[in-house]
């Protein structure tokens, strides 16, 4: 073998080598990094589920209705309220509410182009919601036990992978389509998902 083959031989070997173990290096950092939101997931989902998320809301007492007849009757009586007296206003009722994540969920990771967030991370799963009866004052509507409603809204949450922590990305909401996400900067308060934190209680109470 001459002198130039010999070298262009072992250029292209080292070549080969540096790329196998630049391969080897990214394989075994992805694995690290999916690792990680795994267990970042898990912890998550099991400090959602322990915390107790209860809510008393105010709201119209329509809300509270699940008939038509009984819709109708209370559309007829503020009508006829609002006509005796036209600075009459409908006097709001409260309910309490609870909401509990769903013991399943999904997880992807994702690299980016990104130098600062050169993963992401997503987390997908329902908030169920269950609902005490209305009441005309908030310390009865407290008093009031749960009933399961069967209403639920899957949301995904998405976090970036920075010096080596997750940090919150956004929020987004399932519609019936799954192909249709909504942003959670766009919802409503009724959207209990979009506006829980990440944070323990036990932090957010030290605010």
């Amino acid at each position: 073998m001459s002198r130039f083959k010999f070298i262009v031989f072992a250029f292209v070997w080292a070549l080969m080598m540096v790329s196998s173990t630049f391969a080897a290096d990214e394989k075994s950092e992805q694995a690290a990094v999916v690792k990680s939101f795994k267990q970042f997931a898990a912890d998550l989902m099991v400090r959602f589920k322990d915390e107790k998320h209860e809510i008393v809301r105010s709201l119209p007492e329509i809300r509270c209705m699940s008939s038509k007849e009984e819709i109708f009757r209370f559309m007829e009586r503020e009508l006829s309220r609002s006509k005796a007296d036209p600075n009459y206003r409908e006097v709001p009722v409260f309910r309490k509410e609870l909401y509990e994540p769903d013991t399943e969920y999904s997880i992807d990771v994702r690299k980016t182009e990104s130098l600062i967030s050169p993963y992401v991370g997503f987390i997908e799963f329902k908030w169920h919601e269950h609902d005490g009866d209305c009441a005309q004052t908030k310390e009865e509507a407290e008093a009031k036990p749960f009933h399961a409603t069967g209403v639920y809204q899957t949301y995904r949450y998405t976090y970036a992978f920075q010096d080596g922590t997750w940090v919150p990305e956004g929020r987004q909401i399932h519609h019936e389509d799954p192909s249709e996400l909504e942003d959670c900067k766009d919802s409503n308060e009724r959207d209990f998902g979009c506006h829980v934190s990440d944070k323990p209680q036990a932090d957010e109470k030290k605010k």
